[in-house]
C-alpha cells in the first residue's frame, strides 16, 4: 500500500512540476534598439508646449532642422551601429548621423553636424516614436523654455 502512495505522490509531483513549466512558446518582447531600428519613420506632427505665439521670432522648423536635418520630406532609418539615415523622398538624398540612447533607453541622443541633441522618448512602439526637446530661449529678457514634441510613425 506504501508503495502505490508513494507512485501516486511521485506521479502528482511529477504532473505539478511539469505544469509549472515555462512556456518557451511566448516570443520575448522586443528591445527599443529592436523597435527603433525595425523600420524607417517619418514625421506625422511636430508641435510646442505651451504653443509658440508667431512674434516670438522662434522657428521651430529651423530648430527640428539643425538637430534632425530637413525631417519634412524625408524617411530616417535608424541603424543598429549607431548611424540614422534621412532619406528625402522627392530627391533621394541622403544624410548620415549618429544616435545613442542614454539613461536606460529613456533619452535618444542626436549628434548632427557636430552638436548634440537629447530627447526625451515619450513613447516606442512598433506604430509611434514619440520623442520631446526641451528647448530655451530669452523672450523681452526673459527666459522661456518650451518643449518641442515629434511625434514619428512608420513609413
Amino acid at each position: 500500500m506504501k508503495s502505490i502512495q508513494l507512485l501516486l505522490v511521485l506521479a502528482l509531483s511529477l504532473a505539478l512540476i511539469s505544469s509549472c513549466k515555462k512556456d518557451d512558446d511566448k516570443e520575448a518582447a522586443p528591445t527599443k534598439t529592436q523597435l527603433l531600428t525595425a523600420k524607417a519613420w517619418k514625421i506625422k506632427a511636430i508641435t510646442t508646449n505651451p504653443a509658440v505665439p508667431a512674434g516670438l521670432g522662434i522657428d521651430v522648423d529651423a530648430l527640428i532642422e539643425q538637430a534632425l536635418g530637413d525631417l519634412s520630406n524625408s524617411d530616417v532609418k535608424f541603424e543598429s551601429n549607431g548611424n540614422y539615415v534621412a532619406t528625402n523622398r522627392t530627391t533621394g538624398t541622403t544624410t548620415t548621423n549618429k544616435w545613442e540612447f542614454l539613461n536606460n533607453e529613456t533619452q535618444l541622443k542626436i549628434t548632427s553636424e557636430g552638436e548634440d541633441y537629447t530627447f526625451d522618448i515619450k513613447e516606442l512602439t512598433t506604430t509611434t516614436l514619440n520623442l520631446s526637446l526641451p528647448y530655451s530661449v530669452t523672450f523681452g529678457g526673459f527666459p522661456l523654455t518650451i518643449t518641442v514634441l515629434i511625434n514619428l510613425i512608420p513609413v
